[in-house]
């Protein structure tokens, strides 16, 4: 008996911290602007990661509230499940937004990423 359904608690956590990660994307664009922030920055990978993670958690929010209030036609039903699950796969990458400000917690994701690099080569 497995339940499908998401507590309402994790809904609102999610959708806190989806308003906090577009909030400082936002004030960062807005300080550097939007040529540096884009284009001539010296963290533009991060940049970059940053605005895929922000726009794919507001495009889950956005899909699965239209899923839940049956605006999508049936034929799209297949898109959105592919959309939700792509989106849900970049969630993970929040994690390694965090990673680049915490110093010791680098150096270990590195040290497992070349371990697996290894071990993936023996």
């Amino acid at each position: 008996n497995i339940q499908t359904t998401v507590p309402v608690v994790f809904e609102v956590l999610e959708f806190f911290y989806m308003i906090i990660f577009a909030l400082e994307l936002v004030l960062r664009v807005v300080a550097f602007g939007p040529t540096r922030f884009f284009i001539t920055s010296e963290d533009l990978p991060w940049n970059y990661l940053d605005f895929v993670i922000v726009v794919s958690s507001m495009l889950e929010i956005i899909t699965a509230r239209m899923f839940e209030a049956g605006l999508e036609t049936p034929q799209s039903n297949l898109q959105v499940i592919r959309l939700l699950k792509m989106a849900r796969i970049m969630r993970v990458m929040r994690v390694i937004k965090v990673v680049r400000f915490i110093r010791s917690l680098r150096s270990l994701v590195y040290s497992i990423i070349y371990t697996l690099r290894t071990l993936a080569w023996s």
